[in-house]
């Protein structure tokens, strides 16, 4: 058996009511995590020198992944992590596109200005 990390206190008797959403659409329902990126995820869920954000994106992973448990909802998810259904949809949808490091890191923005500075700066 391997050692799984603490991910807050998950009570899997509680039952939750689904509701039906139609501004979320749960487009990817279930992804398996291999080893390797487990233990990344893993890692950064339990290290306090990533960002709150980058540890909380490792824990949604963590309990979406289908491999043990058939992946929790994400009603539950949120719930368990502290967060909204639109970032547990939004983690899983980049995870699935671009794979662990676009999951974890920052979209760039894309009509960002660059930074103009005053002639005494230069």
């Amino acid at each position: 058996m391997t050692d799984r990390v603490w991910l807050g206190r998950l009570d899997l008797n509680q039952k939750i009511i689904q509701k039906e959403s139609s501004c979320l659409p749960n487009s990817i329902t279930s992804f398996y995590l291999d080893e390797e990126q487990r233990s990344q995820l893993e890692q950064v869920a339990r290290s306090y020198k990533r960002t709150p954000r980058q540890r909380t994106r490792a824990r949604i992973l963590l309990l979406a992944d289908a491999a043990d448990t058939g992946g929790y909802k994400d009603e539950l998810i949120c719930q368990q992590v502290g967060t909204s259904a639109s970032t547990v949809v939004r983690v899983r949808q980049r995870f699935a596109q671009g794979g662990l490091e676009a999951a974890l890191g920052h979209k760039p923005q894309e009509k960002r200005k660059a930074r103009k500075l005053d002639e005494a700066w230069t």
